[in-house]
């Protein structure tokens, strides 16, 4: 076995599995318990530096000490042998070469995400999706057929499969509808579009059919008070997307737009895009008549005003355009 830095080589036949964080846990009670080597591996499993020598000792374990014929992938936020980092996922990947003169090396992968949370407050609220939904990272293990790091487009999900999978009441780890779903049908009274069209969880119905990233949406929470608290419970929508290109111009997320009411979407985590930059170019065209938040703050560009200021992540807004031919 070769071990360079974040660079893994082994020089035997084997087979590609993954092991995920319970997998890791597992591994770690049967190696303190049998092997006695578990302990030295959970003492030294937030030093990024010492990660090389532990996979080496790990893997010539189980080689030795299993029947496995098999060498795993190692994904850095699931892995607790190294430290977590928000904003990157990295990827060693191990190559399997019989050779013993040839030896491939593979270079790390390294892929960028971003995570964004957002609380709703209750009653009706406007809400839009900011991050990448063709490239949406799943952060646990409820969805039917998918698991913790995989990457789903949403795009090509209805709007119900969204929110059942990123909606939590207060400091859950597991998301509403599958911690509680006579609690979700509850809290997520109901949801609109621009067209009207409803999901009602009470109903098991989503006439509004797929979710769109640069739409906004209308919802009503109806969170349940706290009598321990005193407060009523806050409703949360959470998400983890692969890095991609912000949107912080309405023109460019070239959507079509008649004389009328839209709700509008905001694909950016970027809290400095003022409300006025954002639609700019269709004030110059003299196509919009007010543009409205969830507190009815306004902006009017008659009167060169600008009630809302910046843009926030996560939220959706109310536009009324006209002179639209």
């Amino acid at each position: 076995m070769i071990v360079e830095s974040n660079k893994i080589v082994v020089k035997n036949s084997f087979k590609n599995i993954q092991l995920d964080l319970n997998t890791y846990k597992k591994i770690n009670q049967d190696l303190v318990s049998k092997y006695n080597l578990g302990v030295e591996l959970l003492s030294k499993k937030s030093t990024a530096v010492n990660f090389p020598f532990i996979l080496e000792t790990y893997l010539e374990t189980l080689l030795e000490t299993t029947e496995l014929n098999t060498i795993a992938s190692f994904v850095s936020d699931s892995n607790p042998f190294v430290p977590y980092q928000e904003e990157e996922v990295t990827i060693i990947d191990v190559v399997i070469d019989d050779d013993e003169e040839e030896v491939e090396e593979v270079e790390e992968v390294i892929t960028e995400t971003q995570t964004f949370s957002y609380a709703f407050p209750r009653g009706w609220s406007f809400f839009s999706v900011p991050l990448d939904l063709t490239q949406v990272v799943m952060t646990h293990n409820y969805m039917e057929g998918k698991s913790i790091g995989d990457v789903v487009d949403f795009t090509q999900l209805g709007i119900d499969e969204f929110i059942k999978n990123h909606f939590y009441l207060n400091d859950s780890s597991i998301p509403l509808f599958y911690m509680n779903l006579s609690l979700y049908i509850e809290v997520v009274f109901a949801i609109k579009n621009t067209a009207g069209a409803v999901y009602k969880p009470e109903w098991n119905f989503n006439g509004i059919g797929n979710i769109s990233q640069y739409e906004g949406y209308q919802i009503k929470s109806m969170t349940p008070y706290n009598n321990t608290l005193n407060q009523y419970g806050i409703l949360h929508f959470k998400m983890k997307s692969i890095l991609s290109s912000s949107i912080n111009n309405l023109t460019l997320t070239n959507q079509t737009y008649n004389n009328g009411w839209y709700f509008i979407g905001f694909k950016s985590i970027s809290t400095n895009v003022s409300a006025i930059e954002y639609i700019q170019d269709y004030i110059d065209q003299d196509k919009i008549v007010i543009m409205k938040n969830s507190l009815a703050a306004v902006v009017l560009p008659e009167y060169d005003f600008n009630g809302i200021g910046n843009i926030v992540p996560g939220e959706g807004y109310q536009i009324k355009f006209k002179n639209i031919l």
